[in-house]
C-alpha cells in the first residue's frame, strides 16, 4: 500500500517535473534547442579554415543572427602571411565598442591596477628583492588558486629561489647575458 501511495505521489511530480524542464515553451532564444540549431547550421558548412568559403557562410549567419537580437555587428578585417600563404581573416565587431578606452579607462581595471601594483606598500611583496623580475606571479593564477588578486602565489618562494639563483648563475658567467641592443 506504501509503494502504491509513493508511485500515485511521484509520477505527477516526475511529470510536472518533466514538463517544466523540458517541454514547456520558453521564449525565442534563451533555449539550448535554438543554440544547437544554430550549431547545426554552422557544422553543415562543413570545415570552416581562415580564408573559406564555409567560414565566410558562418561570419554571414552570425552577423544575420546578431541582427535579428538587435546587436550591430562590422566586419573586422586583416591579412596574415601564413604558411599556406597570405590569408584574410576578420572579426566581428561591435562599432561602438572602444576596447582602447575599456582598457585605459575602466574603473574596474584601474582598481585591480592599483590593488595589485607590487610596488605599493601596501602589497605582500613590497619589500622582496626579486619582485620587478618575478611581478608577484600571475594575477589570474594567484585568483585561482587563492581567491584574491593581490595574495603572494603559493610558488612564491621556489619563485624567489629560483630568480636568486638565475642572477647567481649570470653573475659567475656574465658571457650569457647578451650585449644590450638599443630599441628605436
Amino acid at each position: 500500500m506504501k509503494s502504491r501511495l509513493l508511485l500515485v505521489t511521484l509520477v505527477p511530480v516526475a511529470a510536472a517535473a518533466a514538463w517544466y524542464c523540458w517541454l514547456r515553451p520558453e521564449p525565442a532564444g534563451t533555449n539550448g534547442r535554438n543554440a544547437l540549431a544554430h550549431t547545426k547550421s554552422i557544422l553543415a558548412f562543413g570545415p570552416r579554415p581562415a580564408g573559406s568559403p564555409a567560414l565566410e557562410q558562418t561570419r554571414v549567419l552570425l552577423t544575420t543572427e546578431l541582427a535579428k537580437a538587435g546587436w550591430t555587428t562590422r566586419e573586422d578585417p586583416f591579412e596574415r602571411t601564413t604558411p599556406a600563404g597570405r590569408i584574410r581573416f576578420a572579426n566581428l565587431r561591435d562599432p561602438g565598442f572602444d576596447f582602447r578606452h575599456c582598457w585605459q579607462q575602466s574603473p574596474l581595471l584601474q582598481q585591480v591596477r592599483a590593488s595589485t601594483a607590487i610596488a605599493g606598500s601596501t602589497h605582500p611583496h613590497a619589500h622582496c628583492p626579486v619582485r620587478y623580475w618575478c611581478l608577484a606571479g600571475c594575477r589570474g593564477e594567484n585568483y585561482a588558486l587563492t581567491g584574491k588578486l593581490e595574495e603572494r602565489p603559493p610558488h612564491c618562494a621556489e619563485l624567489r629561489r629560483g630568480i636568486i639563483d638565475m642572477f647567481w648563475m649570470l653573475a659567475e658567467r656574465p658571457e650569457m647575458v647578451k650585449a644590450k641592443v638599443k630599441s628605436c
